[in-house]
């Protein structure tokens, strides 16, 4: 388990290090790479599941696929991290390979502004001009309701 979260933890910081989301010129990670922050994020390591969201959105040694990519970005947004959040809109507002839904990508802007992820403003200053007020209405009460279930989705 030490070993899984050390190996899980150097893969997040050389992600990091990276600058964001890998470019097709950077070196994918290894299988075996991707099947331990795949484990780590199956045990609810948040940062791995962001982790996990990027490698699938990106293509990144595994086949793309937008819809893994928007399962484990939801997960860890709902845990609390911005960037998924951010990550969520985005794709939900430009339809990236799920059905593009507005309302949906207001309510993860919303997230992402609150952990204050840079751009977020942006986009939810366009949502909202863009929006009707029972849209909006909507997106609020999907954010309420999410975040009964997880608390802290929004705190610290």
């Amino acid at each position: 388990m030490l070993r899984l979260l050390f190996l899980t933890l150097l893969l997040c910081i050389q992600f990091s290090v990276l600058g964001g989301p890998p470019t097709e010129e950077d070196q994918p990670p290894s299988k075996e790479r991707v099947a331990l922050a795949r484990e780590a994020a199956e045990r609810g390591h948040v940062d791995s599941m962001f982790l996990m969201g990027a490698i699938y959105r990106d293509g990144w040694g595994v086949d793309k696929d937008s819809e893994q990519a928007a399962l484990w970005f939801n997960l860890a947004a709902r845990q609390g991290d911005g960037s998924s959040a951010f990550y969520l809109s985005q794709m939900y507002l430009n339809g990236e390979g799920i059905e593009q839904d507005r309302v949906v990508a207001n309510v993860w802007a919303t997230v992402a502004f609150a952990k204050r992820i840079e751009g977020a403003g942006e986009i939810l200053t366009m949502l909202n001009e863009e929006l009707t007020e029972e849209q909006i209405d909507q997106s609020i009460q999907i954010l309420t309701e999410i975040n009964k279930d997880h608390p802290e989705m929004l705190g610290g």
